[in-house]
């Protein structure tokens, strides 16, 4: 005890540090290192003297922590420390001093500090050679500030020149460190927590700078790291570091706005981040952190003192559009100014006024402007000072740090980035948009926020010129009616369409369509109709829509599954009076007023008339109406024109194509746009379409193994299945050639195909109905990849953009809408203008007044310029190659009979497979049997859930809405929150602990430690209490990770039963010596 000085309390910040330290050690997280060369005649005696005398001067260079037992951490201060030196001598060539020198270097950076045992600082003298040396000093953030770091330096090195001279040194001893922190606690808490609880309110998580690449990754992942002239890379451990300079035009430009606005350098800086954010996040609300110096006017000779006077706070930031740079700036001065007025809030108390979760960090990404206190700095006496560097570990994902030259006019951008956050491509790229987002600042001052980009000129040319579009296929498009009686003039013997019992000939299709046209010409069909097909999948099917077409007509399938009421309300909305019915028993079904039905085998017999002349078909006319989910509740005609159609079928028959193969296999509904594929690309290849009659899936199997198909198009979850159901090895003896569309695709779907038989193909086909069947394609690698297959590239004549939320392109590997422009893109939607105008859009980035449409589709491109899908932007959901609008199974679930409130989710099952789930609020249990039974008469079967879990209650946000994350998923048990007291000894025990800990009476074993007032000071406590009780280790992330009574008590009864074991197997060994 006579060693020691005075034991003051950690200042908040610094309690902060020790909490990220002692959770995480081996992370050796705030451990920084400055090193530089010194080339001369270097006096070492002097040396060492002139850094003893600082460690003399400065308390805080003899402290030690102190935590363990204790009610708040302690900081001891030592009269005397010894400092830690270490003295090296390098020898060899060159090379191997470099490397002996990093490795050095790395080795001490990488030695964590015992905060309690030793100095918090330690140094290395490198000799190199005779005349030249290496300084290095480590030492934890928790005792110097990077301010702090240059006063000390110019105070080490005005005792070397001083001592050189033979003068005596400075003996007063400087104002304790310790008078900031009573300074701290005498100021108003209360100011500062009413300010940070607004300030938070209503953000719920940090925002994070995600890159989406590499999404399907080999299980033996190399990492490519990328290299360019002007960014300079740095490695150690864990962390990289990349760097950019900033010249002194662009300074200047940005001083100018400075002066002219007015703001700080450093708002503009901020908010040239927080900008960057709302780019790669898309979100309109942002959150980041920033460090600010504390060295207040009310403190005597603070700017000249060294000790840890920063602290990191929060920075929100708000995007709207509409408002003006200049005064968004303005906005992120006033902001910050008030930020810097409460920063000294305890920043484990800062995060309990949120509304994050206790476990989650505040922010992902901090950006500072450094600067440097402005004073005379001494120069060593006969030393000239080369390679000065920093290096330290940062507990944040992304680090970015400006610095001013310090000698020169340019500033230093540092990216310091975590790699597991970002790879050295995208930490490149951050820096790069950084830079073009201060460019772009510049140029726009005057405009409105919506003007700024990150990405360069050349970057969005490349975007939309290079990425964006398909190739420009110069061949003129035909309509499909034209093709076919290509096909028909060359293939007229050949067989075209193949049953279980018809095998119908290019000649027979030919004659039967004239036969059909001239029928239902008498009838009174024409040009510009709209006509219904009501049939299975069946051979006539192609003669019944080329009839159609040959006269004019457009048709709607209509799926013979599908219930009396859709039927109904479709028929309803297009208008339709005349409909091609399959067969008599289907006719059954139809018994509408005023609807004309039209039997196939009626409409085939011949008539003896001549055949009608064919039509010049009109291109932009439509060519069918395809029903999907309406958002509204309510289904929505597409109206797809012949150009549409005939742009996507030119592609795929040059593409979807096998010289082995003599068709492909229509085994899909007709409801469903992807059909076509399988109907009209064998037809226009010259091929023959094999018509499946079962819709069993194991048939499917069958079908394949009995043709020699050139491909076979359906859905990832139709793959799946058929998985199950076939010999995989057999099967793909006859189809190699997989065209996948209508949902998701990820590698593992393909794993076992992959494995049966190196030569499948699979291509993954990505469009919604109102882009005609396909607009993207993607060849799946058939290396054994994880994670989602890309949907590729835009197909002969299209365009895809992936914008953001005010329609701008979005870099690479960022979240976007999807866009689709091009020849395939649909008119519109039937009898309904409003929505057609929402939906299809001018394309600003075409010259030819086209459209774009939007999908509502979120994705994003990787590197090489393929697409990716995600998700859908609203609540709608594609399940089994359905589009579903869950607002339409919820709407049909409260007209079930004591269903109060409804909501539909979709999961993924343990196959991988899409399910859909109801969440339905009842007075009472309610039967499922009876609920799907009453679902039947209104909803297709594929709209009916797979689950239904039965709640008394949604669980919501705070504005009320239905909290879709915490809704239990499939298969959970939704117990309610009940108090259940700890049941056997460690649980009381533990209880105990936490109830003295946290000042509360009672608490359940599923009480979530955070979420009854624990925090990470306390978890400190906390984890060295039980350490003490049960002599095990529990460390503080153990508080994090078994955050309630139940888990922790479990958690070190398996410790307790772990040590007892291994005490046993010693005694054992010992008596068996």
């Amino acid at each position: 005890m006579n060693n020691i000085e005075s034991i003051p309390k950690l200042t908040p910040a610094q309690e902060g540090m020790l909490f990220h330290s002692v959770n995480e050690p081996e992370k050796n997280y705030y451990i920084a290192q400055k090193s530089f060369d010194l080339e001369g005649l270097l006096d070492i005696h002097i040396l060492k003297e002139s850094i003893s005398h600082v460690h003399d001067r400065y308390d805080l260079l003899r402290s030690t922590i102190e935590w363990e037992g204790l009610s708040e951490p302690l900081r001891i201060i030592h009269k005397k420390m010894e400092i830690k030196w270490k003295e090296h001598n390098v020898e060899g060539d060159p090379r191997t001093k470099k490397r002996v020198v990093e490795k050095i270097l790395d080795e001490d950076l990488s030695q964590r500090f015992n905060l309690s045992k030793e100095p918090l600082a330690r140094w290395n003298l490198i000799q190199l050679n005779k005349n030249k040396y290496k300084l290095v000093f480590t030492y934890h953030h928790i005792i110097l500030d990077s301010w702090s770091l240059e006063i000390l330096f110019n105070e080490i090195t005005r005792n070397y020149n001083e001592l050189r001279k033979g003068k005596s040194l400075e003996t007063k001893i400087t104002k304790p460190f310790n008078s900031y922190g009573k300074w701290l606690d005498n100021k108003s808490k209360l100011e500062d927590e009413l300010f940070w609880k607004k300030y938070l309110k209503g953000k719920y998580s940090p925002t994070s700078i995600k890159f989406f690449y590499n999404t399907a990754v080999n299980k033996n992942k190399t990492v490519n790291n990328s290299k360019s002239e002007n960014i300079s890379v740095q490695r150690y451990e864990g962390y990289k570091e990349k760097s950019l300079i900033i010249n002194e035009n662009l300074i200047n430009k940005l001083k100018k706005i400075s002066k002219e606005i007015p703001v700080s350098i450093n708002s503009i800086l901020l908010g040239a981040w927080a900008l960057l954010l709302h780019t790669y996040s898309g979100d309109e609300d942002v959150i980041f952190g920033s460090t600010f110096s504390d060295r207040s006017e009310d403190l005597e000779d603070l700017e000249s003192r060294i000790g840890l006077f920063i602290n990191t706070v929060p920075i929100r930031s708000y995007f709207n559009k509409n408002q003006k740079i200049e005064e968004y700036l303005r906005d992120i001065h006033k902001f910050t100014k008030d930020v810097q007025k409460h920063q000294s809030f305890p920043p484990v108390l800062l995060k309990q006024l949120s509304e994050f979760s206790q476990k989650e960090a505040l922010f992902n990404s901090i950006m500072f402007f450094e600067e440097f206190p402005d004073f005379s700095k001494e120069k060593w006496d006969g030393l000239d000072i080369t390679n000065n560097q920093i290096k330290e570990f940062s507990r944040y994902p992304i680090s970015l740090i400006i610095t001013p030259e310090l000698e020169g006019s340019n500033w230093n951008v540092k990216l310091k980035y975590n790699t597991i956050y970002l790879s050295d491509s995208e930490a490149k790229k951050v820096l790069k948009h950084f830079q073009t987002a201060l460019i772009s600042l510049t140029n726009n001052i005057g405009r409105e926020v919506e003007e700024f980009s990150c990405l360069s000129e050349q970057e969005v040319q490349f975007i939309l010129n290079e990425v964006s579009r398909g190739k420009d296929e110069n061949t003129k498009i035909k309509d499909f009616y034209t093709i076919f009686k290509k096909s028909v003039s060359t293939y007229s013997d050949s067989y075209a369409i193949i049953d279980n019992t018809i095998k119908y000939t290019y000649g027979d299709i030919y004659i039967s369509v004239n036969s059909i046209t001239a029928n239902l010409s008498s009838r009174g069909i024409k040009s510009g109709d709209i006509i219904g097909i009501y049939m299975d999948r069946e051979a006539n099917l192609l003669s019944c829509i080329l009839a159609l077409w040959k006269l004019g007509a457009s048709f709607i399938p209509i799926d013979s599954d599908l219930n009396r009421e859709r039927i109904q309300y479709i028929i309803k909305d297009s208008k339709i009076e005349h409909i091609i019915v399959g067969d008599r028993d289907l006719k059954g079904n139809l018994e509408f007023s005023n609807i004309n039905m039209h039997l196939t085998e009626d409409l085939l017999v011949q008539k003896s008339t001549k055949p009608i002349p064919d039509l010049l078909i009109d291109l932009e006319s439509p060519a069918y109406i395809i029903y999907t989910s309406g958002s509204t509740g309510n289904p929505k005609g597409v109206v797809v024109s012949h150009k549409n159609i005939g742009n996507y079928i030119n592609f795929a028959a040059k593409n979807y194509n096998e010289d082995s193969g003599e068709g492909a296999l229509l085994h899909t509904s007709i409801g469903f746009d992807l059909t076509l594929t399988s109907l009209l690309v064998p037809i226009a290849q010259g091929k023959i379409v094999f018509v499946s009659s079962s819709k069993a899936i194991n048939n499917l199997s069958k079908d394949i193994t009995s043709k020699k198909v050139n491909f076979t198009k359906l859905t990832p979850s139709h793959l799946k299945m058929l998985e199950y159901d076939s010999n995989l090895k057999e099967i793909s003896l006859y189809c190699t050639k997989w065209i996948l569309g209508g949902e998701a695709l990820n590698y593992e779907m393909l794993q076992a195909w992959q494995l049966a038989s190196k030569d499948n193909i699979f291509i993954n086909e990505y469009g919604p109905t109102e882009a005609t069947v396909g607009c993207t394609t993607y060849i799946a690698d058939n290396r054994v990849l994880e994670g989602i297959v890309p949907v590729g590239k835009p197909i002969d004549n299209t365009q895809v953009y992936v914008l953001n939320k005010i329609g701008r392109p979005v870099p690479s590997g960022v979240l976007g809408e999807i866009y689709i422009g091009g020849l395939g893109v649909a008119k519109g939607y039937l009898n309904n203008p409003e929505l057609t105008k929402e939906k299809f859009i001018y394309n600003p980035y075409i010259q030819n007044e086209s459209k774009l449409y939007k999908t509502g589709d979120i994705g994003y491109y990787l590197e090489d310029g393929n697409l990716v899908y995600v998700r859908r932007n609203d609540d709608q959901l594609k399940v089994r190659g359905h589009r579903i609008e869950p607002a339409e199974i919820e709407k049909a679930l409260l007209a079930c009979e004591g269903i109060l409130d409804s909501k539909v989710m979709s999961y993924k099952d343990n196959n991988n497979i899409e399910i859909l789930v109801a969440y339905i609020i009842t007075a009472e249990m309610k039967e499922l049997k009876e609920i799907k039974s009453v679902l039947r008469h209104s909803l297709p079967e594929y709209m009916i859930p797979d689950k239904f879990i039965q709640m008394k209650e949604f669980p919501l946000t705070l504005n009320k809405k239905i909290d879709k994350d915490r809704l239990p998923k499939p298969g959970t048990n939704n117990n309610i929150k009940k108090m259940i007291k700890p049941k056997s000894i460690i649980e009381k025990e533990i209880a105990d602990i936490w109830e003295k800990a946290l000042e509360i009476n009672e608490i359940s074993i599923y009480d979530d430690f955070f979420e009854i007032g624990g925090h990470s000071l306390i978890a400190i406590k906390i984890s060295w209490l039980l350490k003490e009780k049960y002599k095990v280790l529990i460390k503080v992330r153990d508080i994090f990770k078994y955050s309630t009574v139940v888990s922790i008590s479990n958690y070190i009864e398996e410790l307790l039963s772990k040590n007892k074991n291994e005490e046993l197997l010693t005694i054992k060994a010992i008596r068996r010596q």
